[in-house]
């Protein structure tokens, strides 16, 4: 996992929320 994959799966999650 890429530091990119990690910072794409985090804004998605803060989307979320």
């Amino acid at each position: 996992m890429t530091t990119s994959s990690i910072r794409r799966q985090m804004k998605n999650i803060v989307n979320n929320y």
